[in-house]
Formats: C-alpha cells, sequence, structure tokens
C-alpha cells in the first residue's frame, strides 16, 4: 500500500509532501523473514517538511493498517541513501530485531510481546561466486528509479570495456531468498563482489570500479 502525506499551505486543497509504502511481510521485496508482519519498504518526506512530525504520521498510518498481524518491520540503513535509517522507527518505539553486514538492520514494532522475531535472511558466499566476472546488476520492478539506475551501471561498465548482465528478480520470493544483499530488490556486484545497493552517479561508479580493478 503506497500512502501520502499532506499538508495545507494556504491553499484549498492538501498539497502532498510525503509517502509511505507498505506491503504484508510474505510480500516484501527485500532479503527478510517477516511473515504476519506488515512491511515498510519505503517513507520519505520531502525537503522542508522534514522534522515536523510528519514521518510519524505516516508511520501511524501503516501501524493502524497493520492491526491484526503481528507488528510492523522494517530494514534499515545505517548510510540511509535508498533505505532509512533506524531514527524515526526507535523514536516511535521500534527495537532491533537482527543486523547484517556493517549497514543494515532489521527493526520491528511487535503487537505482543511473544511474537516471533523477523530475520534477515543470511548472505551465501555460493550465490554470490556463481554470477562470474564482470558486473552484474540484479533488479527488480518494486522501485520506480531502479531502471535509471541499471543503465547508468550498464553505461559505465561498457565504457570500461567490462562484462556487464543484468538479472531480473520477478518475485518477492526470488528478492527474499536472492543471498547477496539484504536490500533484495537492487544490488550491483563486480567479479562476485557486492558493489552497492542503491542508485550512484556515473562519476562515482566509475571511480569504485576502477578502485576494484586495481586490487
Amino acid at each position: 500500500m503506497l500512502n501520502y502525506g499532506g499538508v495545507y499551505e494556504g491553499k484549498k486543497d492538501l498539497v502532498s509532501r510525503g509517502f509511505i509504502e507498505y506491503i504484508p511481510g510474505e510480500y516484501a521485496w527485500r532479503g527478510v523473514d517477516a511473515k504476519d508482519y506488515s512491511f515498510v519498504h519505503c517513507i520519505w518526506v520531502v525537503g522542508r517538511h522534514k522534522k515536523k512530525g510528519y514521518g510519524s504520521k505516516l508511520l501511524q498510518q501503516c501501524m493502524d493498517d497493520a492491526k491484526g498481524r503481528k507488528g510492523v518491520v522494517v530494514l534499515t540503513s545505517k548510510m540511509g541513501h535508498w533505505l532509512p535509517k533506524a531514527s524515526l522507527f526507535i523514536k516511535n518505539g521500534f527495537t532491533r530485531a537482527d543486523a547484517s553486514l556493517s549497514d543494515f538492520e532489521l527493526y520491528v514494532f511487535k503487537f505482543s510481546k511473544d511474537a516471533p522475531d523477523p530475520k534477515i535472511k543470511p548472505i551465501a558466499a555460493n550465490k554470490l561466486k556463481k554470477y562470474g566476472s564482470g558486473v552484474t546488476v540484479l533488479t527488480t520492478d518494486q522501485c520506480p528509479y531502479l531502471p535509471d539506475a541499471k543503465n547508468i551501471f550498464e553505461g559505465v561498465t561498457k565504457e570500461l570495456n567490462l562484462e556487464f548482465q543484468a538479472i531480473k528478480l520477478n518475485s518477492p520470493k526470488q528478492a527474499q531468498n536472492n543471498g547477496v544483499n539484504p536490500n533484495g530488490t537492487f544490488a550491483v556486484l563486480y567479479n562476485g563482489q557486492v558493489v552497492t545497493y542503491k542508485y550512484e552517479k556515473p562519476d562515482k561508479f566509475k571511480l569504485m570500479l576502477k578502485n576494484l580493478m586495481r586490487e
């Protein structure tokens, strides 16, 4: 479900200034096991409307809609970027349930203390290696920004005369079990090593690849 947050700006109608996207955890496009929970994919408040409580209001809408499930879960990143940071969720009573690598944390708000903990699915070395040499982009249709990101990575890869392949994950189950990166919905690999899970500008991605090529 995609809910938009509106605010009055001295005009007749509400103006959209943020959104939250959430889904039953069974269908989450992330590398998680969050069955029977609601799962937050994205939450975003625009520009000058940040730090006014709108993020908490959007999150409360999700929590209200989640009644009848075990609670609400979100995958966060310490770096932010395409995943939310944990601070908003901690502020609203979420607790850490799991962590992976150096960046990813799973937070949960349980409606019952007896509910099982959601988990981040493990990274599998054999799944990383199977993609071989060159640049591999794992992508999905979950986010509208992903096709543009894929095109940027493909252009830079070809400019450096490296092999390139894009593999589309077509279901939440494939994203949950990709075994490459907890983000699930998108990942970029070079020679079986994860380079990034988010959009990068062409010059930055080129530098990242050149540094890896020197190793």
